[in-house]
C-alpha cells in the first residue's frame, strides 16, 4: 500500500508523538483517534517504523477478534517480565453499543490498575471517535489515565487547526486515598445507619471528604455522586462555602476525566461563591485551575493571564505554597529564559520559606537539568 500524508506531519504533532513513546519510561497510555481504512494503516505503519529505533520501544500489535475482550487479550500477552515494550491495541470498534454502557469495555475499566503490571510500556489504543466514546462512557476511570490523545486524519481532509496535545506524565493514584476512602466510607456509613442524632450536614461534610479522596484515587464516578449529593445538601442549608468546595472538587474529577467543559463550568461557579464568602484562597485554586485548563487546550495567553492573577491573589493572604505553584506554572510558560528563571527562583524562596525541600528539589532539577548527567 503507498503511503499517505498525515495532517499530523505538517504541524510537529508527529514527532511528539514519537518523542511521547521514545519518553515513556514504563506503563503509559496514548489514544489515537484514526478510523478504520487507510489512515488508520498509516499510522500503524509510522508505529511499525519507529519501534526499536531512538529510544522507542519494540512493538507487538494486538488486534482483537470478534468478541474477544480488550483486558483478556492484554492479560494474556505474558509481557510482566518481559524488556520495555509498546503494544498497539485496535478493535475496539466490535464493543459500541450505542450510548449504553459495553460490558466489555467497562470491564476494561475494572481491569486499569492491573495494566502496569500487565504492559510494560506505553498502551498505544488506535480507534475511531466512536469508539473513544463508547470507551469514555463505559470506562471512564480508564480513559482518565491517559498520558496524550491524538487526532489523526489524512493531509487533504479533517481539521487543520487542531493545536498540539501537551504530553502529561502518567501518576498512579495517591496510595493514601484508598485507606482515607475505606476510613471514610465506614464512619459516613455509621452516621447514616444512625436514626437519630444526625444531621444531614454532618453527611455532607463526610461526603465532601470522601468525594475528596474518591478524585485522588481516580474513582471519578464514585466521588462524583458522593459530592453532587454534599452540594445538594449543601445549598439546601445555605452552606455557600462548603457549597463552593463541593462544586470544586467536582470540578477536579471532570478535569480529571479530561472533560475540560465541564470542569470548566464547576470551577466558576464554585469561583463565585468563594468570592461572595470572601474566601480568597479558594477563588485563588479555582483561578489556576482554570489556568491548569487552557494550558492543557493549548491556549497560554490565557493560561499565563490566569496563573498570574491566581499569583496576585496568593500574594494577598501570604499563602507560600500556592504562590510557589502558580510560579513553577508561570515558569512553564515563560517566553523568554530570564523571566523562566525568574519565577523558578521566586518558586524556589517560596517553598523554601516553609521547609518543602520535597519541592524545592523538583525547583533544581529545572533550574539544572543537565547537572547529574554530567557528574
Amino acid at each position: 500500500m503507498s503511503r499517505i500524508a498525515l495532517d499530523i506531519d505538517s504541524n510537529g504533532r508527529a514527532e511528539i508523538l514519537r518523542e511521547a513513546l521514545a519518553g515513556s519510561l514504563g506503563f503509559t497510555m496514548i489514544f489515537i483517534h484514526a478510523p478504520p481504512g487507510p489512515v488508520r494503516e498509516e499510522i500503524l505503519a509510522r508505529l511499525r517504523g519507529w519501534a526499536g529505533q531512538d529510544e522507542v520501544p519494540p512493538l507487538v500489535e494486538v488486534e482483537l477478534q470478534p468478541g474477544e475482550w480488550p483486558h483478556y487479550r492484554l492479560r494474556d500477552l505474558g509481557l510482566e517480565d518481559a524488556e520495555r515494550t509498546m503494544v498497539a491495541l485496535t478493535g475496539l470498534e466490535q464493543h459500541i453499543v450505542g450510548d449504553q454502557a459495553s460490558p466489555p469495555l467497562a470491564s476494561f475499566n475494572f481491569a486499569r490498575d492491573a495494566l502496569p503490571t500487565w504492559i510494560p510500556g506505553p498502551l498505544v489504543i488506535v480507534a475511531s471517535d466512536e469508539a473513544f466514546v463508547a470507551l469514555s462512557l463505559s470506562a471512564p476511570d480508564l480513559v482518565s489515565w491517559r498520558a496524550y490523545e491524538l487526532n489523526v486524519h489524512a493531509a487533504d481532509g479533517g481539521p487543520k487547526s487542531e493545536p498540539p496535545a501537551r504530553v502529561l506524565p502518567y501518576e498512579f493514584p495517591d496510595p493514601d486515598a484508598a485507606a482515607e476512602v475505606e476510613r471514610l466510607s465506614g464512619i459516613l456509613q455509621g452516621v447514616l445507619e444512625r436514626r437519630t442524632g444526625h444531621s444531614e450536614i454532618e453527611a455532607a461534610r463526610l461526603r465532601l471528604r470522601l468525594g475528596e479522596a474518591l478524585v485522588r484515587a481516580y474513582r471519578y464516578g464514585e466521588a462524583e455522586e458522593e459530592l453532587s449529593r454534599a452540594v445538594q445538601a449543601f445549598e439546601a442549608e445555605g452552606q455557600d462555602g462548603e457549597r463552593a468546595a463541593g462544586l470544586f472538587w467536582l470540578g477536579q474529577s471532570a478535569y480529571g476525566r479530561s472533560d475540560h467543559d465541564a470542569a470548566r463550568t464547576r470551577y466558576e461557579e464554585a469561583r463565585t461563591l468563594y468570592r461572595t464568602v470572601g474566601a480568597v484562597l479558594g477563588e485563588a485554586n479555582c483561578i489556576q485551575r482554570l489556568g491548569d485548563i487552557a494550558r492543557a487546550d493549548g491556549e497560554d495567553d490565557t493560561a499565563r493571564a490566569r496563573f498570574e492573577q491566581a499569583l496576585r491573589l496568593y500574594k494577598r493572604i501570604a499563602e507560600p505554597f500556592s504562590i510557589g505553584s502558580a510560579h513553577k506554572s508561570l515558569a512553564a510558560l515563560a517566553p523568554t529564559e530570564t523571566l523562566r528563571q525568574h519565577h523558578l527562583e521566586a518558586a524556589r524562596a517560596a517553598w523554601s520559606s516553609i521547609g518543602r525541600d520535597d519541592l524545592v528539589t523538583q525547583i533544581d532539577e529545572l533550574t539544572h537539568p543537565d547537572e547529574e548527567a554530567t557528574e
